[in-house]
């Protein structure tokens, strides 16, 4: 039960969980985009690309609704930003009743809007909290609870972000624990309650007498004094756009912004920014590490008006100078669509240049192995990593992934000249996956493993039975697959 994206997100590790769902619930599609066409929400896009089935219900006050959400027979509810009281017959309708998602270490920021609060009370940390709901306003006790720090730059855009991440993996964790019958609710404490009203427009008043810092923290909770202060404009009505990105992934820290160096998508904000004076969230749809590189990573952005796609793409690259990114292509994005979410597929290549030689034009783009590499045996060994595995093995002890298990669908190797390409796709990849399979395949190049050895690395399910991590130099990003149009 849930409405935006940071339901989808919970909703999406469930499925990939493998949970059984009977339904999900969410709010009616509303008004959005050009022309004010009638959207449905991030949840119901997500839940329909999975065949599940969705129910839209206005109030669930009605007894017709709750008759029919109580014979669906399920043994817990899952709930996460989902924007309707629920009635006590719903409450207790479930087995194991219901269980909430709530975006802040309870009881601190019972209520709407916790994410903006804690940014706007200057919070250092925050987190998300797994509980069970009872009739009150986000007052039950709690299963779990985890802390996140906030940084002195973080938006509320990326706080949701890590934020769902993390919720939707305690909600899994929750859910095993009430299987296995390890979880004791425990009640919240009486001290430091603080409630999380939703934000009014008088708010976005402010007060030059403030130091800047002060000043920044609206406009930190997503542009919320320009937002609150356009009487004349419908803020539903936001436009989305999808931007083709190219980058060299020299000399950052990778996709995501972080506090210990330069990021793609800071880079793209802050170039953003510069355009049209907004400070966007920029929502990429692979989180590509340091030093990996991009021919075509796909992401959106919201914008407070509309622009010209083409004036889009030129202003942001102007204003990328001198750093390696270009956005190729800006172009209005469909209805629903999510860069992350929306996509079905991605393509990544690996390139090894193998020859005495090293690299002069390529360097920082290839991985140089100077000893000769048996293709035909490290095609052999790749055979053994296509389909629905637990990829364990080839799994980075830092991923953050809900489950090691992924399919993959292509691992292709080809020559072409001195140069071996590695080319792999799958729906999502875990971090350092395709990497740390590239690694182990060049011990079979060189004939240090038999083919045969990468199956039983793959069935060991365990880091330490696998090859060597390949630099991140060498591994790109070449496509985001979607859904046609």
């Amino acid at each position: 039960m849930g409405t935006p994206e940071f339901a989808a997100t919970v909703l999406a590790g469930l499925i990939e969980a493998g949970h059984r769902i009977r339904a999900v619930y969410t709010q009616p599609p509303r008004p959005a985009g050009r022309g004010h066409r009638l959207q449905p929400s991030p949840v119901q896009v997500l839940a329909e690309r999975h065949t599940l089935p969705v129910r839209c219900p206005t109030s669930l006050r009605d007894p017709a609704v709750q008759a029919e959400f109580a014979a669906f027979g399920a043994d817990m509810a899952v709930v996460a930003a989902y924007g309707l009281i629920l009635p006590p017959p719903v409450l207790a309708a479930p087995r194991h009743g219901c269980r909430n998602v709530h975006a802040s270490l309870l009881p601190r920021w019972r209520g709407a809007a916790p994410i903006q609060r804690a940014i706007l009370a200057d919070d250092r940390e925050t987190g998300i909290t797994i509980m069970q709901m009872d009739e009150g306003l986000d007052t039950g006790p709690i299963l779990l609870q985890q802390a996140i720090p906030i940084l002195p730059d973080t938006t509320a855009g990326e706080l949701a972000e890590q934020l769902a991440a993390l919720g939707a993996r305690l909600m899994v964790e929750a859910l095993d624990g009430v299987a296995e019958g390890q979880l004791v609710p425990s009640p919240q404490p009486s001290d430091g309650v603080t409630y999380a009203a939703k934000l009014q427009r008088d708010e976005a008043r402010l007060d030059w007498r403030h130091p800047a810092d002060a000043l920044a923290r609206p406009a930190r909770c997503g542009g919320l004094a320009a937002r609150l202060s356009d009487s004349g404009r419908d803020p539903v009505a936001v436009p989305r756009y999808k931007l083709t990105v190219e980058y060299d992934g020299g000399g950052f820290v990778g996709w995501q912004r972080q506090a210990n160096g330069p990021s793609i998508q800071e880079a793209l904000e802050t170039a953003i920014e510069r355009f049209c004076g907004e400070r966007p969230t920029v929502f990429g749809a692979g989180r590509t590490d340091a030093g990996v590189h991009a021919l075509a990573q796909v992401a959106h952005v919201d914008l407070a008006r509309d622009a010209d796609p083409e004036t889009i793409r030129g202003a942001v690259n102007h204003h990328l100078r001198p750093h390696a990114i270009s956005v190729v292509l800006a172009e209005p994005a469909p209805d629903g669509f999510d860069a992350r979410r929306s996509a079905i597929g991605r393509v990544y290549r690996y390139r090894i240049l193998n020859r005495r030689a090293p690299p002069a034009l390529e360097r920082g783009r290839v991985w140089h192995v100077a000893p000769p590499l048996d293709l035909a045996a490290m095609q052999e060994g790749a055979r053994h990593l296509i389909g629905h595995y637990d990829f364990s093995t080839f799994r980075d002890s830092l991923c953050q992934a809900r489950s090691p298990v992924k399919t993959l669908d292509v691992l292709e190797l080809r020559r072409d000249g001195a140069e071996i390409q590695v080319t792999a796709r799958a729906r999502s990849f875990l971090h350092h996956q395709v990497r740390n399979m590239v690694g182990t395949l060049k011990l079979v190049g060189l004939g240090r493993w038999q083919p045969d050895d990468v199956a039983r690395a793959l069935a060991a399910r365990d880091r330490r039975a696998g090859g060597p991590t390949a630099p991140a130099e060498g591994l790109t990003l070449v496509a985001v697959e979607y859904d046609a149009a």
